[in-house]
């Protein structure tokens, strides 16, 4: 096997045949259809504009007409980022993506190689932590990922429309929002000055990138094949004329019933102007049904609505996983709730994060040492995967202890738990 390094090369718009095979390969590993030439760009200019190192493995004994011969039989992408790990503080995060190994080249130690391989670089260029979104949940845990932010499909009825408890609505309507509707191609400078907001307040969050503004704005479709013709989209406005939340939707078909506005992305920097949204998005004529793919798994609308069975859900799903690269680095970003002194015994078979760990907060600032001395304070022991989760406030403390993957006397349990407290639930709204 032959691995290779390399990036797009040329401007955005020009062809590159090593890059348009990777992407052949991509597509085959993720059951998608084959691409035109025009979606074929698309996703070279996407790649290109990420500044993206891409990783592709060649069988050079592999003859015709095996697809062997002609595309990579593994790949792997990576580019620069960062994430939120608590409001207004970001790290440099190593976005990891498209994934693949050939089902007639598994078992071969392809995606460990890659992996490794992508981690090392990731902690020569100072990032302390590395992000990717998991279309298997089963593969990364071997890495040191774990979860690290969640969502859950919502279904919301809006027959009669968006039915709010009196106080909600004037919750909603006390800021003297403005709620309007927009041409999709006019909405870059409202995306990039929400998604910003958002970004800066939201543990969790990824930042985005060129492509994610092609779907807003409906030069692409969802799945990149393709203009988005049935694009409609939202914004809410503050007495000043500042955008402080966006929804982009389309409209379900006449065929179905009950008739249903399909929320595909909704970003707000304000919880009174999201109210506000939903409410507009819900006095639609005709529209049944609102269904959103990627709520909060704490969304407080239920509370909201006179009638909380209005709005179901039926599964929760990760939508971005975190492997912790630098130990002292991401606990002092995190958003501590108490003052103390632990010790976290962290176990990394990749040796990153490897070691005992002093952590001491004291008015909210974290100080993190290695530290081997037996009496350094209450010790608790985890594995990377579940420091990760911790860090973001995906996994609350009390769940590690209940499910044994902290180990820890009641001394220290109660240490660690003060400290984390009770965060809000992460929230992602950049898929890669």
């Amino acid at each position: 096997m032959r691995s290779e390094l390399f990036r797009v090369s040329g401007h955005h718009g020009d062809r590159d045949p090593q890059a348009e095979a990777w992407v052949r390969a991509v597509d085959r590993g993720f059951y998608d259809k084959d691409r035109d030439a025009a979606a074929l760009q698309r996703f070279i200019d996407a790649l290109r504009a990420r500044d993206t190192l891409l990783t592709a493995v060649y069988d050079d004994g592999a003859t015709a007409p095996s697809l062997a011969a002609v595309w990579p039989v593994a790949t792997f992408a990576e580019f620069a980022g960062e994430m939120t790990v608590r409001p207004g503080a970001q790290l440099s995060a190593h976005q990891i993506s498209d994934v693949t190994v050939r089902a007639t080249h598994r078992r071969r130690g392809l995606l460990r190689s890659m992996m490794e391989a992508s981690l090392a670089r990731a902690v020569a260029a100072e990032r302390p932590v590395a992000v990717l979104t998991a279309s298997e949940a089963s593969i990364y845990g071997r890495f040191g990922f774990a979860p690290s932010a969640y969502q859950v499909p919502l279904r919301l009825k809006v027959e009669h429309g968006l039915a709010l408890r009196p106080e909600a609505k004037a919750f909603a309507a006390a800021a003297d929002w403005r709620v309007e509707e927009l041409l999709p191609r006019d909405m870059e400078p409202i995306h990039d000055h929400v998604f910003a907001a958002f970004h800066q307040q939201s543990t969790g969050s990824v930042s985005r990138a060129w492509d994610d503004l092609q779907r807003v704005t409906g030069r692409w479709a969802p799945d990149g094949y393709g203009a988005a013709e049935d694009l409609r989209a939202y914004a809410c406005f503050d007495a000043d004329g500042t955008p402080v939340a966006f929804a982009t939707a389309r409209f379900g078909g006449w065929d179905k019933d009950p008739k249903e506005l399909q929320i595909l992305d909704f970003v707000a920097a304000d919880p009174a102007a999201e109210l506000a949204l939903w409410e507009h998005l819900g006095a639609h004529d005709l529209v049944e049904v609102l269904t959103f793919s990627r709520a909060r798994v704490d969304d407080p609308l239920r509370w909201a609505l006179a009638n909380p069975r209005d709005l179901t859900t039926k599964s929760v799903e990760d939508s971005v996983w975190i492997r912790v690269l630098d130990v002292p680095q991401v606990l002092a970003a995190v958003d501590w709730a108490a003052d103390g002194s632990v010790v976290l015994a962290v176990e990394d078979a990749l040796g990153y994060a490897d070691g005992r760990w002093a952590l001491t907060v004291q008015g909210g600032t974290a100080r993190v040492v290695e530290d081997d001395a037996a009496d350094a304070g209450p010790e608790v022991a985890m594995s990377v995967d579940t420091l990760g989760a911790l860090a973001t406030g995906a996994m609350q403390p009390w769940q590690a202890a209940a499910v044994g993957r902290v180990q820890a006397d009641p001394e220290a349990l109660l240490a660690v738990n003060a400290l984390f407290g009770d965060r809000r639930a992460p929230m992602n709204h950049t898929f890669f």
